[in-house]
C-alpha cells in the first residue's frame, strides 16, 4: 500500500478502515478521498469497492469506486446551479 508521508498527512484523522482504503488509491484519488469527500461519501466508495459481481470478483477497484463517487458529486453540483 501507498503509505507515503503525503498520504499520511492527507488522510490523517480518518478512521483506520478509511485510512487503509486511502492507502490503496492512486495519488489523485487519494487526495479526493481523504481531503474532499465527506465521511458519507468515503463509506459509499468503500462499500462500492467491496461489492462483488456475480463471478465473485470485485465489481470495481478502489480507484474506480472513488472516481464513480467523484463523478456523482460533480454531476450533483452542476444540477444544483
Amino acid at each position: 500500500p501507498y503509505h507515503s508521508k503525503a498520504m499520511r498527512e492527507k488522510c490523517h484523522g480518518l478512521s483506520k478502515d478509511m485510512y487503509e482504503f486511502g492507502a490503496l488509491l492512486n495519488e489523485s484519488n487519494q487526495k479526493m478521498f481523504c481531503a474532499k469527500f465527506t465521511d458519507e461519501q468515503r463509506k459509499k466508495a468503500m462499500q462500492i469497492a467491496s461489492e462483488k459481481g456475480w463471478t465473485g470478483s470485485p465489481k470495481m477497484t478502489p480507484d474506480q469506486a472513488v472516481e464513480k463517487i467523484a463523478k456523482e458529486i460533480n454531476s450533483n453540483t452542476e444540477k444544483k446551479e
